[in-house]
């Protein structure tokens, strides 16, 4: 059964992950100016009004799972990255395939492709976060 879907906060949630593109990457920074990766995710739900978690693992026990199939906007997306199944990366599906992260690599918030061929063979599940 696909979890609830919030429309006016899953787009409001996706389109401050949007304007957030190219904002610099910080250990510990949790926005508006620069983030880190779960900073990131609890900054664009705090700015949607929702309390979301900071912790990587809250993050990904937090909400409903949601199939990859029924992604939506706004929707949290979780990666392996070195130990295959794990949760270890998060971003936030905006649509048409395509979610938002803070890449430490790319030293930026980026958008990425989740059908690439990275990150689909890393993807371990997404989230739908409830309004509260």
């Amino acid at each position: 059964v696909e979890p609830e879907y919030n429309s006016e906060l899953g787009q409001n949630v996706a389109a401050i992950a949007q304007e957030s593109v190219g904002k610099p990457y910080a250990h510990g920074g949790e926005g508006p100016d620069d983030f880190d990766t779960t900073g990131f995710i609890a900054y664009c739900f705090r700015e949607s009004g929702v309390s979301a978690p900071r912790a990587l693992s809250a993050q990904f026990e937090y909400g409903a799972p949601v199939a990859k199939d029924a992604l939506k906007p706004g929707d949290v997306v979780f990666f392996s990255q070195e130990n295959p199944g794990e949760a270890e990366y998060v971003g936030i599906y905006i649509g048409e395939g395509k979610f938002i992260a803070v890449s430490s690599s790319k030293n930026a918030v980026t958008e990425r492709d989740l059908s690439s061929s990275y990150y689909s063979e890393r993807y371990v599940g997404a989230r739908r976060y409830p309004q509260k």
